[in-house]
């Protein structure tokens, strides 16, 4: 039986991981936008250094509910 690589050994670089990088040199906000299942939460999990970064999703009802009530907590 064969064992499917886990997501880290299966993680396909996007071509736009360096054009965000530069962004974040000059700007306190980046937006990453698209399509649903093109990829954006995984580069952000995945591709350094947004990795290493505290990752919030307002696909959490919680979440979302706190940045409208509370941003400042966030």
């Amino acid at each position: 039986m064969a064992i499917s690589p886990s997501l880290p050994e299966r993680f396909i670089p996007r071509w736009i991981t360096p054009q965000i990088r530069d962004a974040i040199k000059d700007q306190p906000i980046v937006v990453l936008t698209g399509v649903r299942q093109v990829g954006k939460s995984t580069l952000l999990t995945m591709a350094k250094p947004f990795k290493d970064w505290r990752y919030v999703t307002m696909d959490d009802f919680d979440t979302m509910r706190q940045a409208h009530d509370r941003p400042d907590e966030l």
